[in-house]
């Protein structure tokens, strides 16, 4: 190197400790401070994301269990509605609409009613006098719906 020529090593070497900075240091090599930002994100913005998801779920879940919960309701109550055209037929045969009924085996032979959509729904009509039943619809999952009909009335 030329004796006359200040390298960055001398620079530093000279100023005392307190006063390097790399603002002074860029004036003294003649260069261009340039701002350089890495690229991704901050753990700052990566937390306000999970917490915003996190907020938002706690919110939906519960709102989708119900939902969820609610239409296999509407299910089981749209086939217990499809017994009661089986009754009928049968009370108009037979005088009075068959009771005593435990499983979909049982009903199929007495009414002649299957379940549209195969499930693994249970159905039972409990005993009564013959002038009303109660349909007993469960799934699985332990979503039960009780009808007592022909009024329609939850039991």
């Amino acid at each position: 190197m030329f004796a006359g020529t200040l390298t960055i090593a001398n620079a530093i070497a000279r100023l005392p400790s307190n006063m390097i900075s790399v603002t002074k240091l860029m004036k003294m090599t003649g260069k261009k401070q340039v701002a350089r930002f890495a690229p991704g994100f901050t753990l700052l913005e990566v937390l306000v994301v999970v917490g915003i998801i996190a907020t938002l779920s706690s919110i939906a879940w519960p709102v989708w269990q119900n939902h969820i919960t609610s239409s296999q309701q509407a299910v089981l109550v749209a086939n217990i509605q499809s017994i009661t055209l089986f009754q009928e037929s049968h009370k108009l045969r037979h005088g009075s609409y068959a009771v005593g009924l435990a499983d979909r085996v049982e009903i199929a032979a007495a009414l002649g009613w299957t379940v549209a959509s195969e499930g693994a729904a249970s159905y039972e009509i409990n005993d009564s006098d013959g002038s009303f039943y109660q349909v007993v619809a469960r799934e699985p999952d332990g979503i039960t719906v009780c009808l007592q009909m022909p009024s329609n009335q939850r039991c």
